[in-house]
């Protein structure tokens, strides 16, 4: 973080050393130095500096996701967006800790890529059987899961969008305990 000169905060992105020599990633916040807002650079671009997913100071960087007004920077920091367990989902762009494989990609040549869901979303693109089974290894590797008579909170998304995927292939499904 740069000192405040002239009273400006100064504060720049996470990672503007690392791209172009040009651009407005490297645009410092104008706003006074010791502001309590997200930090605001000349062009009325905002950002936090912290990760949307932990709340994290290190290392944030922005990541190129679809918000509810089209594609927009979220801010997340390098051990979420390095987590194996979590990506961005193929239908609303939205990150997610608890990515459902949708569908795999065979490109001819080179590794097979697989296309991830959050729960929500998978319940539309997948069957209930493929939901069940993500369920299925979560709950297996879990030790939350194993433990607590509910689960945890990822199983509960999974439990939930697995109930909207019976629902929607087949209406007589009673929606059972809880929902």
């Amino acid at each position: 973080m740069s000192q405040p000169v002239n009273g400006v905060c100064g504060a720049r992105r996470g990672g503007w050393e690392d791209g172009p020599a040009i651009g407005r990633h490297r645009l410092a916040c104008v706003l006074p130095a010791e502001h309590a807002e997200a930090h605001r650079d000349a062009l009325g671009k905002s950002w936090t500096g912290r990760c949307a997913e932990c709340g994290g100071e290190a290392e944030v960087r922005a990541v190129l996701a679809r918000g509810e007004r089209g594609l927009a920077e979220r801010e997340v920091c390098v051990a979420c967006r390095n987590d194996p367990g979590a990506g961005m989902c193929v239908q609303c762009h939205g990150w997610t800790a608890v990515p459902v494989l949708v569908r795999q990609v065979d490109p001819g040549s080179g590794p097979v890529r697989g296309l991830y869901a959050c729960p929500p979303c998978a319940a539309a693109l997948v069957d209930a059987v493929q939901l069940w089974v993500a369920l299925f290894d979560h709950t297996a590797n879990c030790p939350a899961c194993r433990t607590e008579e509910t689960g945890c909170a990822t199983a509960r998304q999974l439990r939930a969008a697995h109930r909207t995927a019976r629902r929607r292939t087949d209406p007589e499904v009673s929606p059972g305990p809880g929902g």
